[in-house]
Parts: structure tokens; C-alpha cells; sequence
């Protein structure tokens, strides 16, 4: 299952993993076989409803295939770059004390 969180934006050094999927092909509740988006890149209007499926984790229809943005390592290291600040333990025991206030305020799996 292709799941989009706060947890794997946190992973992932700040990016979403709905924005590197292009297109998807699904199964709806018919067993019909459906496709949204595309195998590349490129600028369309209207509705993004690639990330509306990985967003909904499931729930909307069964997702068969997922097309991925794919990045040259050169610019993907330029995009991870500032990540690399965040391994000073402060600001890691910063965010994750963030996470846990949005997420678990009360302190129940503490």
C-alpha cells in the first residue's frame, strides 16, 4: 500500500512522496480498470487525482500501477542537502517534541 503521512515527509527530508508520482492505474469498487496522470512529466490543468489516491491510503480504489518521478542523483542530493542539518540533536529533539504535541498531546504513547 503507497501511504503519504506526516511521518514520511519527515523520512524523506521534506518532500511528500504524492509529489513523485506521476500517474496511477486503478481498480474502482465496479472492477473497472481506470488511469490518471501520465508516464512523465509535464504541465496540465485540472484535478491531481494521483495524489488524491495515495492520499486517501486505500480507501477510494485498489491501486494497480504507479508511474514515479525519477530524478538524477545529482539534483536529488541538492534537494537532501539542507536535511543534512537536521542531524544536530537539538533540532531533532525539537521537531519530534513538535510531533509529538500535534500528534500525541496528551501523552499517551509516550
Amino acid at each position: 500500500m503507497i501511504k503519504s503521512s506526516i511521518g514520511a515527509v519527515y523520512a524523506n527530508g521534506g518532500q511528500d512522496l504524492s509529489d513523485a508520482i506521476l500517474g496511477v492505474q486503478i481498480i474502482d469498487g465496479r472492477g473497472e480498470l481506470l488511469n490518471f496522470g501520465g508516464q512523465v512529466m509535464k504541465n496540465v490543468a485540472g484535478y491531481d487525482v494521483a495524489r488524491l489516491l495515495v492520499g486517501s491510503k486505500g480507501r477510494l480504489a485498489l491501486i494497480a500501477q504507479i508511474s514515479f518521478k525519477v530524478l538524477p542523483s545529482s539534483y536529488v542530493d541538492e534537494l537532501t542537502a539542507p536535511t543534512k542539518l537536521a542531524t544536530s540533536s537539538n533540532l531533532t529533539q525539537q521537531i519530534e517534541q513538535r510531533l509529538k504535541q500535534v500528534f500525541d498531546p496528551k501523552g499517551v504513547f509516550q
